[in-house]
């Protein structure tokens, strides 16, 4: 290549990606343009400005309590609703007032899916805004704190003044028995108790249920029954079972 001759060209990039599009290695490219499997790399994945200089790209980042989009300089990695809620000391007395104030205003108890940045979504956009401008304002704690010093939620209604709720479709169909059972019959077949991830969606779920041939709750299930994931494993490991004996003589 004659001395002067600029490596990276838009002509040369575009070679360069047509060849990637054909399957060519990055080591077979350089090799063609005598350079670098690191240029053509770069050349293949980073911006550049009109004056030839390669532009600094930032991954974008999300909120690790509600997964919104935040600025990839953000610190700590949180949203301006999550960082107000985190700066918040939650008392049990505070949490209280807070479920408190909510049906003042809303004319019923929380749900636990209502102050859950994630899952208020499938009540529509007014809930979300709601919701964000209350978490703004530090009026709500997170969902992880209210079961943290009540165990279940379903406990701190109770505790706030308010009849227990009932419980969802999919946990009325469960009962602790049947939950202790799955984690048993999981821990039989595979050595090792399950982890909540294993059982998280329905294909993992369905998964779960070919592998040891019984169905299986979904972590909610037995957050619901047992308070927490642990507790669920806890009376899997300490509960007696009881087996029919054989009577026949």
């Amino acid at each position: 290549m004659p001395r002067g001759t600029p490596l990276r060209t838009p002509e040369r990039v575009a070679a360069a990606k047509a060849m990637r599009d054909k399957r060519a290695s990055l080591g077979d490219i350089a090799k063609v343009f005598g350079c670098s499997p690191k240029t053509i790399h770069d050349w293949l994945n980073r911006e550049y400005d009109s004056e030839g200089r390669a532009v600094r790209l930032r991954k974008p980042r999300h909120c690790q309590d509600c997964d919104r989009p935040i600025s990839p300089g953000t610190r700590p990695g949180r949203c301006v609703a999550c960082r107000a809620v985190a700066a918040t000391v939650w008392t049990p007395v505070r949490i209280l007032e807070a479920i408190q104030s909510w049906e003042a205003a809303y004319g019923s108890p929380p749900r636990a899916t209502e102050w859950c940045p994630t899952l208020v979504r499938r009540y529509g956009s007014e809930a979300e805004e709601r919701l964000a401008e209350a978490r703004r304002r530090g009026e709500v704690p997170s969902v992880e704190t209210v079961r943290r010093h009540f165990g279940r939620w379903s406990d701190a209604i109770v505790a706030a003044g308010f009849p227990r709720p009932r419980p969802g479709s999919g946990a009325a169909a469960w009962s602790r028995d049947e939950i202790v059972t799955a984690v048993r019959a999981w821990t039989a077949h595979t050595g090792r108790e399950p982890v909540g991830a294993a059982w998280k969606t329905a294909s993992k779920r369905q998964e779960a249920e070919r592998l040891i041939g019984r169905r299986v709750p979904s972590p909610g299930v037995a957050i619901w029954h047992f308070g927490s994931w642990g507790g669920a494993l806890l009376a899997a490991a300490t509960t007696d079972t009881h087996h029919e004996e054989d009577t026949d003589a």
